[in-house]
């Protein structure tokens, strides 16, 4: 009985710490000998698992309403996307087993299209699709690496990163693959996500010396602001859906973890707390 109250009371201490946001993130993790997709709610820190299969898995991104995943895995030797329903039921996989790679699926945000990068068809370029995986196209068509799409929340850009000017950096186009413009400088930047209002994007660069978080104004009215100077290198942002959090991977302490820190820097704690972790996604907050 005294260990049930302890359990109820820690939790109670979770909860306070950070306030019932209701918050998930979907990571992957090689906790239990493979790599395999899990949810974990940033309020009591319950882990439940998304996928269970002997090849890999990673890179999951929850549907807009929730219902879904999309993710890459290797079930067929290639990574390729896939999707299933959000407990990892109903696998179907979206693009065509052919040789090479297609990998960092992102959704629309009406849940219609997915993006993603494949280098099945160059060095490395940005398709769009159905989410069914028919009408794939095209939409960067460089011979340099294109890599990472992001789809904006508002629905009116895919950011991704390239190496076309020599060096990685964060460029923005519209979802034809239209007014294609570069938004960084200097530093090798790469895994653009959006902040829910559009208006900014946060990325990992090694600009500093150390990989660390930076965020750039999608209008170039500022400069690149550093987010985080640890030690370690910090990688993989992605900003919760109501802008207080920025979830990323770290080895600050070690390992690879999952951490969350407030936007307003008053925060940081860790989530994860064995196996190797990475690629952490915000599940949508639904009504």
């Amino acid at each position: 009985m005294k260990r049930y109250i302890s359990v109820i009371f820690l939790l109670v201490l979770l909860v306070s710490r950070v306030g019932a946001t209701g918050l998930q993130l979907m990571y992957t993790t090689q906790a239990n000998g493979q790599d395999d997709l899990y949810v974990i709610g940033i309020d009591t820190e319950q882990v439940r698992r998304a996928t269970n299969h002997r090849a890999k898995d990673s890179h999951g991104v929850p549907s807009p309403d929730g219902r879904r995943i999309v993710f890459n895995s290797e079930r067929v030797g290639w990574w390729k996307i896939w999707v299933a329903d959000a407990d990892g039921t109903h696998t179907s996989q979206l693009t065509a087993p052919t040789s090479g790679a297609d990998y960092y699926p992102d959704w629309s945000p009406d849940g219609k299209k997915i993006v993603y990068a494949t280098n099945t068809i160059g060095n490395g370029d940005i398709v769009v699709m159905n989410a069914d995986g028919s009408s794939a196209r095209n939409i960067s068509s460089h011979p340099a690496q294109d890599n990472f799409p992001a789809w904006s929340p508002n629905g009116r850009w895919i950011a991704y990163a390239s190496d076309r000017d020599g060096s990685w950096a964060i460029h923005v186009t519209d979802p034809a693959g239209g007014n294609t413009r570069r938004i960084t400088g200097t530093g090798n930047a790469i895994e653009p996500s959006w902040y829910p209002d559009s208006r900014q994007i946060i990325y990992q660069s090694d600009n500093g010396g150390s990989v660390d978080l930076y965020s750039v104004m999608l209008d170039g009215t500022q400069a690149p602001k550093r987010l985080t100077a640890s030690k370690g290198d910090e990688k993989r942002p992605a900003v919760s859906p109501d802008g207080k959090w920025i979830a990323f991977e770290s080895n600050r302490e070690g390992g690879s973890h999952i951490f969350i820190k407030s936007t307003d820097g008053t925060e940081v704690r860790r989530l994860t707390h064995q196996g190797y972790n990475y690629g952490p996604r915000w599940m949508p907050l639904l009504d």
